[in-house]
């Protein structure tokens, strides 16, 4: 399913890179209605080393799973 478009609130969000959907939660107006988002960050710094630290981890379990055969 679709996450919702974004919440007028989530605009300044620096984890939604631009995109018209946000990145980390699929319903941005209802985590809103309840008051406040986990997701939300201004601090681009915060978002780059996390991405960062994604994709490391799905280059190490590539890797793994390449050397294992499975």
């Amino acid at each position: 399913m679709v996450s919702e478009t974004i919440h007028l609130k989530c605009l300044p969000c620096a984890r939604r890179g631009g995109k018209k959907r946000c990145p980390a939660i699929k319903y941005p107006s209802e985590v809103w209605e309840k008051g406040s988002c986990w997701a939300f960050t201004t601090d681009e710094e915060e978002v780059r080393k996390a991405e960062e630290e994604i994709k490391a981890y799905a280059e190490r379990k590539a890797a793994e799973k390449m050397a294992t055969g499975s």
